[in-house]
């Protein structure tokens, strides 16, 4: 395989050190990961294999090879407490671009996008997993407490919006319905609250576009 770039490899050892993982945790959770997806020759290896893979990416040495990137993918697409995240910002954004700075052509990085935002849920595509962390944390306050509603929030649902109709032609039309209802309905909750004119009009130009 060719050698990637520092940066990459930087990008992936933070990303592991992010979530308090050794070499180890990571090797294993790949591993498991792996036998779930019934990969194999990754899920016979040894953990000591798959942990020598793991320094020789942070080193800059190698690329991960298909499969790997895949279980990287799935591995950094859920939070620690297992929440799908997909969207700016989020640890399987910044794994994206740790393979592209790998040397990972485009084709495969959209192949992976398109692969694991359409798996990752367990029932199908939802609105949270094309929101950053801390944006989920900001809409959710704001459904509880309408009054705390800012323009960055409205904002961030439009971006959401973009986001779904970047995969319309390789995600499943439902699971895009679905996510665009979620937004509908959230814009609708917060329309019912008193709002001023400025958040009023911008909720209704992203429901109407969602």
């Amino acid at each position: 395989m060719s050698t990637g770039k520092p940066t990459g490899a930087h990008l992936l050892r933070r990303l592991r050190m992010s979530r308090g993982w050794s070499w180890d945790q990571l090797a294993q959770q790949l591993r498991d990961l792996a036998r779930d997806l019934r990969f194999a020759r990754i899920g016979t290896n040894s953990l000591t294999s798959i942990k020598r893979n793991i320094a020789r990416w942070e080193a800059g040495s190698i690329i991960p090879g298909h499969q790997y990137q895949l279980l990287l993918a799935h591995t950094y697409a859920r939070t620690p407490s297992g929440t799908v995240a997909l969207g700016p910002g989020s640890d399987f954004h910044q794994l994206l671009d740790a393979l592209a700075d790998l040397g990972v052509d485009q084709t495969r990085l959209d192949e992976l996008n398109t692969t694991v935002t359409a798996t990752a849920t367990d029932t199908g595509m939802n609105l949270l997993a094309f929101l950053s962390s801390p944006f989920r944390t900001e809409l959710a306050r704001a459904l509880a407490r309408p009054k705390s509603l800012d323009t960055p929030i409205v904002n961030g649902l439009r971006a959401a919006t973009d986001a779904i109709n970047q995969q319309i032609g390789s995600v499943p039309f439902v699971r895009l319905h679905l996510a665009q209802s979620a937004i509908v309905d959230a814009c609708r909750q917060l329309l019912d609250s008193d709002q001023p004119e400025p958040l009023r009009s911008r909720l209704r130009q992203t429901s109407s576009a969602a």
